[in-house]
């Protein structure tokens, strides 16, 4: 998606989705940018499907279908860079430890 530099996150729609991983998401949103952009994403695309659903418009019914795939992508994504830094985190804290 096309960057805007007035984006921002909504961070309770991850956080639902996500609810284990808060400490991780918000420490991630803060230091990675990458993982920012990611949320921003989601955050829009999660915006444009509800604004779909909202106002039922049915001419446009490929593109709400291609804004569900997005988003199930995206978490998918988002999932898979957590558990990426849960393990990182993880092997961190046994080499520490």
């Amino acid at each position: 998606m096309a960057k805007n530099s007035t984006a921002t996150i909504d961070l309770a729609s991850i956080l639902v989705r996500f609810p284990e991983d808060t400490e991780q998401i918000s420490r991630l949103v803060k230091a990675d940018a990458a993982f920012r952009d990611i949320c921003e994403d989601y955050t829009l695309a999660r915006a444009v499907l509800e604004t779909f659903e909202r106002h039922s418009i049915n001419w446009l019914r490929v593109e709400f279908d291609d804004y569900k795939t997005l988003i199930a992508e995206l978490e998918k994504e988002i999932g898979n860079i957590l558990l990426r830094n849960a393990a990182i985190g993880l092997d961190a804290k046994v080499s520490n430890g």
